[in-house]
């Protein structure tokens, strides 16, 4: 006769030591760190990351910002410079500008 699945006993290789949740580190060590993205060395020969193929406003408006940030650290950038840098709410855009990104 075939064992249930009911009187199946599990079994536990190891406890988990101690009962509190292991935390090591500043959680805010980030702030010192550069972003990880390099667009400064983008391979526009290899790759069709060209004016051509990501459109005009990419190419002269959003990639070189995303460039300069490579330079700073995430503290300049959205601590120093959270006036510059900061995130918008979608719905707080106007219509036109909503239809804008909804095409891109």
């Amino acid at each position: 006769m075939a064992v249930s699945k009911k009187d199946k006993q599990i079994k536990q290789k190891e406890s988990p030591k101690g009962k509190s949740i292991a935390q090591g580190g500043n959680p805010e060590q980030y702030y010192s760190q550069p972003p990880a993205w390099t667009f400064t060395n983008a391979d526009t020969d290899m790759w069709a990351f060209t004016e051509e193929h990501i459109g005009k406003l990419l190419w002269t408006e959003i990639l070189p910002r995303l460039k300069a940030w490579e330079a700073q650290t995430w503290g300049e950038i959205l601590v120093r410079d959270k006036k510059l840098n900061h995130s918008l709410d979608l719905d707080d855009l106007n219509k036109v500008a909503q239809d804008r990104l909804a095409r891109m």
